[in-house]
């Protein structure tokens, strides 16, 4: 059954995004005009000029899309492997070159 409240917030996304490549559209206008030497003066919109809310359920979402990137991309067992080795031998080099300026501040 679909969310109404998700509908809202939906529309309201896409709402802003107008917005926000209306607003991107009338800068590449301004600097294109500014390049051929005859610019138009910028008048702010209160649209462009209103800082964009991101609510939570913004960032969840942002976050799930995020994850669901990753979520169908196949795991290579050899990759995990050789990341798990590299992570290993960095980890000792850095130990044992812990080790090393230890002795040779302190005990030489």
């Amino acid at each position: 059954m679909p969310n109404p409240d998700r509908l809202e917030e939906i529309q309201r996304e896409l709402a802003q995004l107008g917005e926000q490549v209306a607003r991107l559209q009338r800068e590449a206008t301004d600097l294109r005009g500014a390049k051929q030497g005859t610019s138009t003066p910028v008048s702010p919109s209160p649209a462009s000029a209103r800082p964009v809310a991101f609510s939570r359920s913004n960032r969840e979402s942002d976050a799930e899309r995020a994850l669901e990137q990753f979520a169908d991309r196949p795991v290579n067992p050899a990759d995990v492997k050789r990341g798990c080795i590299t992570a290993f031998t960095w980890g000792m080099v850095a130990l044992i070159g812990a080790v090393v300026a230890v002795y040779f501040a302190y005990y030489r």
